[in-house]
């Protein structure tokens, strides 16, 4: 398929709800546009960007291994091929480290994207206590970043079945 310049970023992480990454590649598709699904590693920090869009980061806790080669998890990855592999669309897995609202949004200013596509939360205690600790992804993105900023809402089902969860 034609991969143009502009493509989409999507954030993803374990357990998200699957309805994220398959309305992005919806976008994608509608666009003719390139799909970059990235996960962030918030246990980790950048200490290198390779010219070749690796980043190489190292553990917050001092206690932990030293730095290495950021990597997608393979359960993640494997859940984001299956579900893409059958749509035609273009796209791509990229690893970052740190604040998941700061790499989103530089990437897609490196890339020029034409937006970013996050998927809330489903309302619970353990969502409200994180966002109050860590502030909303979607609110951080919204008030920074040149590029459309889109929202998938969670299902109905995402809050009581996670099988099908990334």
């Amino acid at each position: 398929m034609n991969s143009p310049g502009r493509p989409y970023v999507v954030g993803v992480y374990p357990g998200q709800d699957p309805r994220v990454v398959e309305q992005a590649s919806k976008f994608a598709r509608q666009m003719n546009a390139h799909l970059i699904c990235v996960w962030v590693d918030p246990s980790r920090y950048t200490v290198d960007r390779l010219p070749d869009g690796t980043v190489v980061s190292s553990p917050i806790d001092p206690e932990s291994a030293g730095s290495q080669t950021q990597m997608m998890p393979e359960k993640l990855l494997g859940a984001i091929t299956a579900l893409l592999e059958s749509t035609g669309v273009a796209w791509s897995a990229v690893a970052r480290a740190g604040d998941a609202a700061h790499e989103l949004g530089l990437l897609a200013q490196e890339r020029n994207a034409l937006a970013v596509v996050l998927g809330s939360r489903p309302r619970s205690l353990r969502t409200t206590l994180h966002e109050l600790v860590n502030g909303s992804v979607a609110v951080k993105l919204a008030q920074r970043q040149l590029h459309p900023v889109l929202i998938i809402p969670p299902s109905e089902a995402s809050s009581s079945l996670k099988r099908n969860a990334l």
